[in-house]
């Protein structure tokens, strides 16, 4: 594994520290596996733009049948309101 120096504000050290501390883990541990969630969580979100981007130029198309009987199945429904 390739370690790197990583600055940290004081106050969010002092936060990894005391929840790192709460599982049991190192802090370089408990850092490395918030990096990795944020970048899992970040790689979401740039998925999610570019599906935004992709149907912005590309609309969507519901085969007619397929919406029929989407609005059939509607209609069966009891509505409380």
């Amino acid at each position: 594994m390739n370690n790197t120096a990583v600055s940290l504000d004081i106050n969010v050290f002092q936060e990894a520290k005391r929840e790192a501390e709460n599982l049991n883990i190192s802090v370089p541990e408990f850092c490395s596996m918030a990096i990795k969630e944020f970048l899992k969580n970040n790689q979401k979100s740039t998925i999610t733009s570019q599906l935004d981007s992709f149907y912005s130029i590309n609309k969507a198309v519901i085969d007619d049948d397929i919406m029929q009987a989407q609005c059939n199945l509607l209609s069966e429904e009891d509505w409380e309101w």
